[in-house]
């Protein structure tokens, strides 16, 4: 329990900091890693019909999801810099981090 509130509360830090960032530069200009396009160009090719907009809670938690998950992001481990297997996600990337919109993928 003590490690994930504190996992919890780093990963609040990084959303804050994340969201800000977002919020004042273009994201279409904005790198958060050296791989930023090969994330995104593997992203695309793995869930090509996902709706990015707003999520749908089961196309990250349902077991097939995670099937597919999985493997995406295991792909970026030792590539991306204090890479961690799970993330806090927005629900409706028009909206901010809150309670109801932020949902744990891992």
């Amino acid at each position: 329990p003590r490690v994930e509130l504190a996992w919890a509360m780093r990963a609040h830090q990084h959303a804050q900091v994340y969201f800000n960032l977002i919020s004042s530069v273009d994201p279409k200009f904005l790198n958060l890693t050296k791989v930023d396009d090969q994330i995104y160009s593997e992203f695309r090719k793995t869930f090509r019909d996902l709706k990015i907009d707003v999520l749908d809670p089961e196309d990250l938690k349902s077991e097939p999801a995670k099937e597919k998950w999985r493997p995406f992001c295991l792909r970026f481990e030792g590539v991306v810099e204090d890479f961690n297997y799970g993330t806090l996600l927005r629900l409706d990337s028009r909206r901010d981090y809150t309670e109801e919109n932020t949902i744990f993928g891992q």
